[in-house]
């Protein structure tokens, strides 16, 4: 077999890279091609933890060109065209604004308004993904990390719709929490000897997070957190009762490859988009007005 042995993805054995099947599950293997694919990405990205470190690398060059075109401090600094340009989510009480860039819902994940923002952030990230990627398997990962950011986002818009205030809105940490919230309750499916106790410090760093830090403080986005722990807790939950998660690893694979297109395709819409072009210029304009008075 050498160096073009396949290995299976349902049972990790090492097959010659003309077999059809595998020869110890007999479950249908990759074609060439996309096995390939995957092998590079897993030797750039991490074999354990690929898709952490994909999450990683698109906030982090997101904050970097949003850095190089507008300047950001320790806290934050950037111009609203520049948040709007790379992913920021503008929340305005009719809705108007994502109703026309929906894909808002997801690009918000990967934009970071200061250097503390994103360094916590990819902090948690870090630590989350490299403990439950492998747990769960990265194609599950993979949709459980999209479907909480995109969710936290829909409930962030809808809440704070309802209390009628605008709000520019971005960050991970919506994700974030629902990586937590999908730990706890796997463990709790699966009746692990500490899953009491790790429902119960997710919980309590949840009241302290909502209930005793004011969003005023930090400008935390508590409905986008609650909406995505809402996400990761029935998902982690769904994931921890499967009693044979291999006989849905293509399905997860087509889930998994369909939330990193449109990861990447959300982020690249805002770059396209007209209304950070339209914002920048009441921008300069701005400026010109303030400094001819």
């Amino acid at each position: 077999m050498g160096n073009l042995a396949r290995s299976c993805p349902h049972c990790g054995a090492l097959n010659a890279s003309e077999a059809e099947r595998c020869h110890r599950c007999q479950r249908r293997l990759l074609a060439p091609w996309i096995y390939g694919l995957l092998s590079f990405g897993r030797g750039v990205l991490g074999e354990r933890t690929p898709f952490t470190a994909l999450f990683f690398l698109i906030c982090a060059l997101s904050f970097a060109l949003m850095s190089l075109s507008s300047g950001l401090s320790l806290m934050g600094a950037a111009s609203a065209s520049a948040q709007l340009r790379f992913g920021g989510l503008f929340i305005v009480p009719d809705g108007s604004f994502v109703a026309q860039e929906p894909w808002r819902y997801l690009s918000a994940a990967f934009v970071h308004f200061g250097a503390v923002h994103l360094g916590f952030n990819m902090l948690a990230l870090g630590g989350l993904g490299g403990a439950l990627e492998p747990k769960l398997g990265s194609a599950r990962f993979a949709v459980l990390y999209v479907l909480a950011a995109t969710l936290g986002f829909v409930a962030s818009d809808y809440y704070h719709r309802l209390a009628g205030a605008p709000l520019m809105t971005g960050g991970a940490s919506g994700a974030l929490f629902g990586l937590m919230g999908a730990a706890s309750a796997h463990k709790a499916a699966r009746r692990e000897p500490d899953w009491k106790r790790s429902l119960f410090g997710l919980f309590a760093f949840v009241i302290i997070m909502t209930f005793l830090v004011p969003a005023s403080m930090m400008k935390i986005d508590h409905a986008a957190h609650l909406g995505g722990l809402a996400t990761g807790l029935g998902l982690g939950y769904a994931f921890g009762l499967e009693r044979h998660p291999e006989r849905r690893a293509r399905l997860f694979q087509l889930g998994a490859a369909l939330a990193v297109v449109f990861s990447i395709v959300s982020v690249v819409a805002c770059q396209l988009s007209p209304e950070w072009k339209i914002q920048r210029q009441l921008e300069i304009q701005w400026g010109l007005d303030a400094n001819g008075d």
